[in-house]
């Protein structure tokens, strides 16, 4: 009960964490121009980063419980072998220790994977929406083989980050496979030579089975740990790219009641509240996509009445 009670709640924690950084990031390219967006960086941060921090921060509370399973394991351990209980606590010791090497480049390796996906999913939707301009101009294989070629780009470049996973795989099975051999073995050496006898079958099975008990939450500990990297580099990433962007000039000009007449000369535009004027007119106004460009539409001359509707299509 109190395990399905656990999940619940870090599904739930987890289904906050998708929900909150999916709305940030929409939010925010909302607010950017369109001259910002590139590289269907949105698409990637949205899709694969935040999937893969609602993925790794799965285990996020084992990295403490952890400990304390491994205290309490050890102390039944003590109980029933002696002094042998330390063997499996250094082989574990060992197995965490090499971890640290290989999380601390999970990071950088998975950063430059991501940025080799981005890349490759700009070029194809690009192609895609452009399908019909490449099939006129004759393009589709060299656009295959530049796609391809960048698909063996991500391969290669992901080759680093899987075998960081294969390594963190087989360190975190390490005290499983060699603690319970080797703890039996130095308590039966400790026994001879105290001329103890031999070991008793109910010893055996209980020492085996606190075994699992200390090694269980130490292979989930040394998973967890370059998991939760993985997710602060992802975490990073949206930093980033929260923090770079540049979001759209607002005016500062509120068209009010009490600032209408006031700006009705210096403004390209006029403002009615009657019902049957137009609701907004431009006169000789310039329209540009940032203050930076060139105006698209010069001299503009328009009026929009209450209750119409108006489509501006362009060329």
């Amino acid at each position: 009960m109190s395990k399905a009670v656990y999940w619940r709640q870090t599904l739930r924690f987890l289904t906050m964490i998708r929900s909150g950084l999916i709305s940030m990031i929409y939010t925010q390219t909302l607010d950017m121009s369109a001259t910002a967006l590139k590289d269907s960086e949105t698409i990637t941060l949205i899709s694969t980063d935040v999937e893969r921090i609602v993925t790794n921060m799965r285990n996020l509370h084992e990295l403490w419980a952890s400990i304390l399973e491994v205290g309490v394991a050890i102390w039944l351990l003590e109980r029933e072998v002696w002094i042998a209980c330390i063997i499996p606590l250094v082989i574990s010791l060992g197995s965490v220790l090499a971890m640290v090497p290989v999380s601390t480049r999970f990071g950088q390796a998975q950063k430059r994977w991501i940025e080799c996906v981005q890349d490759q999913l700009a070029m194809t939707s690009s192609m895609v929406s452009r399908m019909k301009t490449v099939q006129i101009l004759g393009l589709s294989d060299i656009l295959f083989k530049t796609v391809s070629r960048l698909r063996e780009v991500e391969v290669q470049t992901s080759a680093r980050f899987r075998k960081l996973l294969i390594w963190q795989i087989a360190l975190s099975n390490i005290p499983v496979t060699l603690a319970p051999f080797a703890t039996l073995t130095i308590y039966a050496v400790i026994a001879l030579v105290r001329q103890d006898g031999s070991i008793l079958s109910t010893t055996a099975f209980t020492t085996l089975a606190l075994i699992s008990i200390l090694t269980d939450p130490l292979l989930v500990f040394c998973q967890a740990i370059p998991a939760n990297i993985q997710a602060i580099a992802c975490f990073s990433r949206i930093e980033k790219y929260y923090k770079n962007s540049t979001p759209l000039p607002v005016s500062s000009t509120t068209l009010s009641d009490d600032n209408i007449e006031e700006n009705k000369e210096s403004q390209p535009y006029k403002v009615s509240q009657a019902v049957n004027s137009p609701l907004v007119s431009f006169k000789n106004a310039e329209i540009s996509r940032s203050s930076e460009k060139e105006p698209a539409l010069k001299n503009l001359n328009l009026s929009i009445c209450r209750g119409v509707v108006m489509i501006i299509g362009g060329g």
